[in-house]
């Protein structure tokens, strides 16, 4: 699993859904990552207003203000993830956003809510490699699907986390849970999504 926002490499928690980035390292750390990608960022306006401004865009864009030159600058999730496959953009502990890049299998062993509770089992494994086996068991169609109701929460929680940093993360863990962002699709989805194995989940 990894993250990317900017010109940084931000290693995500297991508890990433609800919770918030670890570490935020050095952009060093990206040059040296072995997908390939370059991280190219497009400036598309002038000042902007930090953290106020710096949010998602939607599930596959970051609209990063920089804290430091107080510039737009818009990032693809899909071209920062490279041969990985964007889960969502999230909201971190600065109030910065990131790519979370994630690697899915071919066979569908977990569907969405599956998905769900296997990564929320993850939270005591701060390698991500428990993550990592989660977002394995299952296929990119539902890795997306299960990134769009954290995009929507992230969303739904923009204010909150700007305004009220220490309740950042319970609203977007709630908002995942109660499937009420706004932008546009019903928990149901998700809760009504199957796997392609009547014995799965297993292993």
């Amino acid at each position: 699993m990894k993250v990317r926002a900017l010109a940084a490499f931000l290693a995500l928690s297991a508890t990433a859904c609800g919770g918030f980035f670890e570490e935020l390292q050095s952009a060093e750390s990206v040059e040296g990552d072995s997908d390939g990608t370059d991280g190219d960022t497009e400036v598309i306006m002038g000042d902007c207003d930090f953290p106020v401004d710096d949010r998602c865009g939607d599930q596959d864009t970051i609209e990063q203000c920089d804290p430091t030159s107080l510039q737009y600058e818009v990032f693809d999730c899909t071209a920062l993830c490279g041969d990985l496959t964007n889960l969502s953009c999230i909201t971190t502990g600065t109030n910065q956003h990131g790519c979370y890049c994630v690697e899915p299998g071919l066979n569908k062993q977990l569907s969405c809510t599956e998905l769900e509770a296997c990564v929320a089992s993850c939270a005591a494994d701060a390698s991500g490699a428990c993550e990592d086996q989660c977002y394995a068991r299952t296929t990119v169609s539902t890795v997306r699907l299960y990134g769009s109701l954290i995009y929507c929460a992230n969303d739904e929680c923009h204010d909150t986390c700007v305004n009220a940093p220490e309740a950042c993360g319970t609203c977007i863990a709630n908002t995942i849970a109660m499937g009420n962002g706004m932008c546009g699709l019903p928990r149901s989805v998700c809760d009504n999504d199957v796997n392609d194995d009547p014995n799965a989940p297993y292993g």
